[in-house]
């Protein structure tokens, strides 16, 4: 797979996530529920994909991201952001000023989403949304501040 992949996923996942909360609005609360976590759910992909670009582009990786080292050997192949934080630090990217990285939300909640994310709430009972007080307004927020993640890596990188 070629890299800029990654950004392209990054952007159909989010529109994926803001037109579930648009349409939420006029579900019933049964399934507004199942919505909101899955909202919540890709929204890490949103996350992990840029990320992924992100990388691949400082690097200036040609050919398949299969190939490279960091990819098949050196455990970048994660869902953890923190490992593709960690990753892009490594090689000297940028992260300065990017949302939740290092320039915290000023809402703890939405800081709470981001670093508490996992592919675990694919799986998870309902009940994970009043853990993690899931609710469209949060969301809304929290998509509103991946936008702008998107943006500013999509600049940088």
């Amino acid at each position: 797979m070629d890299f800029r992949e990654y950004k392209r996923s990054a952007v159909r996942h989010l529109l994926t996530c803001q037109q579930l909360i648009d349409k939420s609005t006029i579900l019933k609360q049964e399934n507004k529920t199942a919505i909101l976590l899955n909202v919540y759910y890709l929204s890490g992909y949103v996350v992990e994909t840029c990320l992924s670009y992100a990388y691949f582009s400082h690097i200036k990786h040609q050919g398949p991201v299969e190939n490279c080292k960091a990819y098949a050997t050196d455990g970048f192949k994660t869902h953890r952001f923190d490992v593709k934080i960690k990753f892009i630090m490594g090689v000297n990217g940028d992260l300065n000023s990017i949302p939740f990285i290092n320039n915290k939300s000023q809402f703890d909640k939405l800081n709470l989403l981001f670093n508490n994310w996992s592919t675990d709430y694919r799986y998870s009972a309902t009940e994970k949304i009043k853990e993690r007080d899931l609710t469209e307004e949060l969301l809304t927020k929290y998509l509103e501040q991946l936008n702008i993640l998107l943006e500013t890596i999509f600049r940088r990188f």
